[in-house]
C-alpha cells in the first residue's frame, strides 16, 4: 500500500514587531525594521497567477506568497508597519493578467 505524503503549506503569523513564516516545526521570524526592500511580482501557474513578495533583509531574501495562510492579514499589517509601501501595489502587480509585473514596492529610507 502506498501512502501519499501530505504537503504542508507555509503560514504567516503576525507578531508585535514583525512576522514569522511557519512550515511544520520550522519558523523564520523577521522584524519589520529589518526589511530593506520588497519586490512584488506574479508567477504564472498556467491557469492562474500567484502574487509573491521577495523581502530583502541585510543578509538574506525571504519569499512570501498569496498562497500562504494569513496572507491578507500580512498584507494589511505590512501596509500599517511600512507606511512608505507603494499604496496601490497589489493592483499594479495583478493587472494585466499573466504578466510578471515585477516592481519594487518598498525601499527602506536612510532615516528609518
Amino acid at each position: 500500500m502506498m501512502f501519499k505524503k501530505k504537503i504542508t503549506q507555509p503560514s504567516l503569523q503576525i507578531l508585535p514587531d514583525g512576522f514569522s513564516i511557519v512550515l511544520g516545526d520550522e519558523q523564520t521570524t523577521l522584524n519589520w525594521s529589518e526589511i530593506e526592500k520588497i519586490t512584488a511580482y506574479k508567477v504564472d501557474r498556467f491557469t492562474v497567477d500567484e502574487v509573491q513578495l521577495s523581502i530583502a533583509i541585510k543578509d538574506a531574501i525571504v519569499f512570501v506568497s498569496e498562497e500562504m495562510e494569513n496572507w491578507m492579514s500580512f498584507v494589511e499589517e505590512m501596509s500599517t508597519q511600512l507606511p512608505e509601501l507603494e499604496s496601490d501595489w497589489i493592483v499594479n502587480v495583478t493587472l494585466p493578467a499573466f504578466e510578471r509585473n515585477e516592481r519594487v514596492i518598498y525601499t527602506k529610507s536612510e532615516i528609518n
